[in-house]
Parts: structure tokens; sequence; C-alpha cells
């Protein structure tokens, strides 16, 4: 019984070890600032963010050296929508690190219009 406790104690702490050495790749937290402020940004305008009853929009964007958002592509079953989330986001400056900056981001945002 001792045995069987032991184990469990080590296989746990052993899995928490693992789980706490391996740290999150600084592209996940890139990528997840960068969607963040462009999702804040979208939300901002005509339309809300939404998961339920909502229509899909990806977006193809760079940020250039100076944080200003370059959108290269808005793929939309919805022209109004396409347009206003290209002339809403070529207007956007974003706080990105250097490390984020000249790179592509492809996002998938759904939104419900209001």
């Amino acid at each position: 019984m001792k045995t069987k406790i032991l184990l469990t104690a080590l296989f746990a702490f052993f899995a928490w070890q693992t789980q706490a050495s391996s740290p999150t790749s600084p592209e996940a937290n890139s990528s997840r600032s960068v969607r963040d402020q462009i999702v804040t940004i979208l939300e901002n305008g005509h339309f809300l963010s939404q998961k339920s009853n909502a229509e899909e929009v990806v977006i193809c964007f760079a940020v250039d050296t100076q944080g200003q958002v370059e959108v290269h592509r808005v793929i939309t079953g919805n022209p109004a929508l396409e347009a206003a989330v290209t002339k809403k986001l070529s207007k956007a400056q974003l706080n990105v690190s250097p490390t984020e900056k000249d790179q592509f981001y492809w996002i998938t945002i759904k939104f419900r219009m209001v």
C-alpha cells in the first residue's frame, strides 16, 4: 500500500515538474497578444465579436516595424464586413515587441453585426 502511495506521489510530482519546466512558446504568446489587440480594435467598430450565429472572417496581415497593421487579405462572404474590417485595420497601430514585427499573421474571428 505504501508503495502505491509513494509511486502515485512521485508520478504526480514528475508530471507537475515537467509541466512547470516547459515554458509556453514565445510564438504562441506573440500571436495571442496580437490577436487580442486586433479583436479589441474590431470590437470597437460597428460589429461585435461573438461565437454563436456568427459570420467567420479570416484575416491575413503583417505588423511593420512601426507597429502599423498591413492588411493583406480579408476572407468572408460578406463584402460590407470585408470592407469594414479592412478599413478599420488599415488605420490600426499595435503595441508589439520587436520579435512580433515583420511577421505574417492569419487569424479567424467570428462576427455578429450589431
